[in-house]
C-alpha cells in the first residue's frame, strides 16, 4: 500500500494583501512560492523551468493559477526591463507555434488576454490569439492599426507589413485570409501604391489555389474605384482566355452530345419501324468467339451468341446488361436522393445554384419513372 501524500503547505493567497504597496517584494514572494512549492520559474532572460520536487496535489491547481495570473500582471506593470520578457515567456509557455517546446505554466489564458489588452501589450495579444487559433483577429488587429489616423505614418507602414508577414504565415492553412488582406490593400490609394506588387502576388496565389472566383476578385477590386484596370490587366486577360477555352470545350462537348443523341434517336426510330427489319451481319459469337451456327440468338444491340453460350437463356444481352445495371443503379440512387430532402436543402444552403443545377442534371427533381424494363429486344 502506497504511503499517503503529505499535506500541502498553506495557501499563499491570505498573504497577498500585505504586498499591495510593495510590488517588487510581491514579485519576489510569488516567484519563491512557485519555485519552492512547484519547481516553476522564469529567469530574467525568459527561460521557463518546471521541475517539481514532489507530487503536486490536484487541489493545488487553483493556487498555481492564482499565483501565475498575479505574476503575469506584475510583470506587465513592472518598470524593470526584464518584466515584459518574463511576461512573454509566461505566455509562450501556454502553447502556440513555437519550434522548441516550452514547459507549461498554469495561467488562465482568458485572464491573460484581458491583462494584455488592458496594458496594451501587443506582443502578448498576438501570441495569445495565435495560441487560440484566432488568426483572423491577428490580421484585423494589424489592419486596424494600419488604417488608424492617430498613429504616425511610420507605425502605420510597420502595421501593414505585419499584415503581409502574418498572411504569409497563416494563409496556406487558412485561405479565406487572402480575401481579407486583398480588401485591405485596395481600401485606399496610399496602401495600394505602397503594396501594388503585393496585390499582384496575392492575386497569383488566389488564382493558383482557386480561392476566389474571377467575378469575386473583380467585385473586390472595383468596389471603391481605388484599383485600376492596368494593375490587374494581365490577370484579367488570363482569366478571360481561360474562360474562353472552357466555353469552347463545353460547346464542343455539347455538340458531340447532340450528335450522339440524334444518332440514338434515329436508331430507335429504325428499331421501332416494322417495315424496316434489321439485318444481322455478325458471324462470330460474342462470348466464345467461334463462328455462329444454329440455334443463334441475335440482340438488337448488334451482339450475337450461340444459344448454348447464353446463361439460363437470358433475354438480355450479357455485355450490355453490365452497362445497363450501372445506369439503373445511378437512377435508383437519384430516386432515393429525391426523398432525402434534408440532404438537398443542406446542399442548397451551402452551394445554392450549383446544388439545384446538379439536382436537375441528375434527374433528382424529375417525376418518378415507372419500373425499369429491359431496353434490348431479342431475335431468335
Amino acid at each position: 500500500m502506497a504511503a499517503p501524500l503529505p499535506p500541502p503547505p498553506p495557501s499563499p493567497a491570505p498573504f497577498f494583501a500585505h504586498f499591495v504597496a510593495h510590488p517588487k517584494q510581491f514579485v519576489v514572494f510569488l516567484e519563491q512560492v512557485a519555485e519552492r512549492r512547484w519547481g516553476q520559474g522564469v529567469s530574467p532572460s525568459g527561460v521557463v523551468t518546471v521541475q517539481p520536487s514532489r507530487p503536486i496535489a490536484e487541489s493545488e491547481g487553483p493556487e498555481q493559477t492564482a499565483v501565475w495570473n498575479t505574476l503575469l500582471e506584475l510583470y506587465l506593470t513592472s518598470a524593470a526591463p526584464e518584466g515584459r520578457s518574463k511576461a512573454i515567456a509566461v505566455l509562450r509557455s501556454g502553447g502556440g507555434t513555437t519550434i522548441v517546446p516550452t514547459p507549461k505554466l498554469p495561467f488562465d489564458p482568458t485572464h491573460a488576454l484581458i491583462l494584455c489588452s488592458t496594458y496594451q501589450f501587443t506582443d502578448g495579444l498576438v501570441l495569445l490569439w495565435e495560441q487560440m487559433g484566432m488568426y483572423e483577429d491577428v490580421l484585423r488587429f494589424w489592419i486596424s492599426r494600419a488604417q488608424s489616423s492617430t498613429l504616425p505614418e511610420v507605425d502605420r507602414k510597420k502595421a501593414s507589413q505585419r499584415v503581409l508577414v502574418h498572411l504569409e504565415q497563416y494563409g496556406p492553412a487558412h485561405p479565406h485570409l487572402y480575401e481579407l488582406v486583398l480588401r485591405f490593400l485596395t481600401s485606399s490609394a496610399e496602401l495600394l501604391g505602397r503594396h501594388s506588387g503585393d496585390v499582384v502576388k496575392i492575386l497569383g496565389v488566389v488564382d493558383e489555389r482557386r480561392i476566389m472566383p474571377p467575378l469575386g476578385v473583380v467585385q473586390v477590386l472595383s468596389r471603391n474605384g481605388v484599383a485600376s484596370v492596368g494593375l490587374v490587366k494581365q490577370w484579367l486577360l488570363k482569366r478571360i482566355e481561360e474562360g474562353r477555352v472552357a466555353v469552347d470545350s463545353d460547346r464542343r462537348l455539347i455538340e458531340s452530345y447532340r450528335a450522339e443523341t440524334k444518332e440514338k434517336l434515329q436508331e430507335i426510330a429504325e428499331l421501332s419501324d416494322p417495315e424496316h427489319p434489321r439485318v444481322f451481319h455478325v458471324t462470330r459469337c460474342s462470348t466464345c468467339g467461334n463462328p455462329l451456327d444454329l440455334p443463334t440468338i441475335h440482340f438488337m444491340c448488334k451482339h450475337s451468341y450461340h444459344q448454348k453460350c447464353l446463361p439460363d437463356q437470358d433475354i438480355e444481352c450479357p455485355i450490355c446488361a453490365r452497362q445497363h445495371s450501372v445506369i439503373r443503379e445511378i437512377r435508383r440512387t437519384n430516386e432515393r436522393l429525391a426523398d432525402a430532402h434534408g440532404v438537398f436543402m443542406a446542399g442548397v444552403e451551402r452551394d445554392g445554384f450549383d446544388a439545384v443545377a446538379s439536382a436537375f442534371g441528375r434527374g433528382v427533381l424529375n417525376g418518378r419513372s415507372g419500373e425499369d424494363v429491359p431496353g434490348v429486344s431479342v431475335v431468335v
